[in-house]
């Protein structure tokens, strides 16, 4: 197990911070990303090594030996703002038509497997899917998620085989979602493989569909919140406008 003796943390001016969680000091500050950074979490193989995402529709990956240089994992495909989304202010005589640049979807939420560290999800911005990368393969995702019908709104991994035995483990794990929809949906991919199994995965290479989950949970509203509990054995999530969180047994 990973002894941590830092925290790393992501702030709107672009950049990520890195703590001594004994002095309470900065070890380090570096410009992450071109704009705003929303997540970051570090990598279950080492503590050396990390991950972020922002607005500028990037994952990137870091390592605290060599800072200098990182790793872009991922960029989301740009995108041109539809014309429903535009904004103006009400009452004014000039409009802004809407803007016609195409500009990569902000990327907003990030988490490791903690069985299988070389994946890890991602969150797009307004979107009902969830992209799966694998950092030895960057560029397409391995696996996309796609089960909500309405905008995900967090993510969390839980066990390998998560229904209480020892199965085979090539996969990223298991994975809860939850979504605008007011649903929970539960992803078994503890055996899933992508497409492509190739050192680099070109652009041409389709990045493998999972659309069937293993579960499901409907809410009485949105679900904002997602984590696993009790070695997989619990789901909790957190309902929009509810003073409470719901804890759901996983496999009852």
């Amino acid at each position: 197990m990973l002894q941590p003796i830092h925290i790393v943390t992501s702030s709107i001016d672009t950049t990520c911070t890195v703590w001594d969680i004994s002095t309470g000091v900065p070890v380090t500050q570096l410009i992450a990303h071109d704009r705003e950074v929303y997540d970051v979490e570090w990598s279950p193989q080492s503590p050396e090594i990390f991950a972020s995402v922002g607005a500028d529709g990037s994952v990137r990956m870091f390592d605290l030996r060599s800072l200098e240089h990182s790793t872009i994992l991922y960029e989301a495909a740009p995108t041109v703002p539809s014309s429903s989304s535009s904004k103006h202010n009400g009452g004014s005589s000039s409009i802004s038509p809407p803007s016609t640049t195409a500009t990569p979807p902000p990327l907003l939420r990030l988490a490791f497997s903690p069985t299988s560290p070389t994946y890890l999800a991602v969150i797009h911005a307004e979107s009902n899917d969830v992209q799966i990368l694998d950092t030895r393969s960057p560029g397409q995702p391995a696996f996309e998620v796609k089960g909500h019908r309405a905008p995900v709104n967090g993510l969390a991994w839980g066990g390998a085989t998560m229904m209480g035995g020892v199965g085979e483990t090539s996969g990223p794990g298991w994975l809860a979602t939850v979504s605008d929809d007011a649903t929970l949906l539960l992803w078994d991919l503890s055996t899933s493989q992508p497409n492509a199994q190739q050192p680099s995965r070109s652009a041409a290479q389709q990045p493998k569909r999972v659309s069937t989950p293993s579960l499901a949970y409907s809410a009485p509203s949105e679900i904002n919140a997602v984590a696993w509990g009790g070695g997989g054995e619990w789901v909790t999530i957190g309902i929009a406008a509810t003073p409470s969180a719901y804890v759901f047994e996983s496999f009852s």
